[in-house]
């Protein structure tokens, strides 16, 4: 559980990054 929350935080992160440059 510890792992996947560990690896959701910087998906988004690059998620959100990807979208603004895009925007």
């Amino acid at each position: 559980m510890e792992e996947k929350s560990c690896s959701s935080f910087p998906l988004t992160a690059y998620f959100i990054i990807i979208t603004i440059f895009f925007l």
